[in-house]
């Protein structure tokens, strides 16, 4: 899956059937080095920084290990142009519709100028997820497998196959056409 930052949203979060409030999501769209993000209240985007705060002996199991110690300094301002996505789905004590929420915060010079929902992981169907999957470039060759044979069985006739590349064709999603066109081939 590869490394991310978290991402914790103060701002209310649109179209979205509970409160995910302060909730801590992943992003991949900045460094990708475990920072700490925040949007506050008013949508303004901050880093927390940290220092070292020395070292700690820690038991695990039966061993002792050093363990580095850091310290909160401060929320810094990050003066960010640009889009975030960050995605993530609710805890388990909550009692929600979805299970996996995706939003896009879009920034001008640290501060938000739109946030939307670009996905809610049930509310659309196996294809539209594909096509999801796709374009937001996390599509793994299991994965989209999964998800056709999730919508048209185990062995997608002709006309299924057809319908998939019929829906996407406004997508404009090349991946998904090669592979359909590929799985016609083998069949």
């Amino acid at each position: 899956m590869g490394m991310f930052d978290h991402i914790e949203c103060k701002y209310p979060l649109p179209d979205c059937d509970f409160s995910l409030t302060n909730q801590d999501f992943q992003t991949k769209n900045m460094e990708c080095e475990l920072h700490q993000y925040i949007i506050d209240k008013e949508g303004y985007l901050f880093k927390k920084k940290y220092e070292e705060d020395g070292w700690k002996d820690e038991i695990i199991g039966k061993k002792t290990f050093p363990i580095q110690q850091w310290k909160f300094v401060e929320n810094e301002p990050i003066a960010y142009t640009g889009e975030i996505n960050f995605y993530g789905g609710p805890d388990s004590t909550q009692k929600t519709k979805y299970s996996w929420y995706e939003w896009q915060a879009e920034f001008k010079h640290g501060k938000l100028i739109n946030l939307e929902r670009l996905w809610s992981r049930g509310s659309h169907t196996n294809m539209d997820y594909v096509i999801h999957l796709l374009d937001s470039g996390f599509v793994y060759k299991d994965t989209l497998k999964e998800a056709l044979f999730e919508e048209f069985g185990p062995e997608p006739d002709n006309f299924q196959i057809l319908k998939a590349l019929g829906l996407l064709r406004d997508k404009k999603t090349k991946a998904l056409q090669e592979y359909l066109i590929e799985l016609n081939r083998s069949a």
